[in-house]
């Protein structure tokens, strides 16, 4: 999934939840990322599987390559 947007609100980062399979949104994750201290509370999904997080702010010239892999164990 590509970025929407260059640091929309102030956001440095902004990260989504893919599932790996199909690369679909998992509702509820969808952060954006601003300067200083912020707390999310974020619920695992239920589906146990791989899952990845992708930055959704263009946040600089590696932004592409910002990926992260989620694993949820049954």
């Amino acid at each position: 999934r590509r970025a929407k947007s260059w640091n929309r609100d102030g956001s440095i980062h902004g990260f989504s939840l893919l599932r790996a399979r199909d690369r679909s949104k998992v509702a509820g994750w969808d952060l954006l990322l601003k300067p200083g201290l912020q707390e999310f509370a974020l619920t695992a999904p239920d589906e146990p599987g791989e899952y990845e997080v992708v930055c959704t702010v263009i946040c600089s010239e590696e932004h592409e390559g910002m990926r992260m892999k989620f694993v949820v164990l049954p």
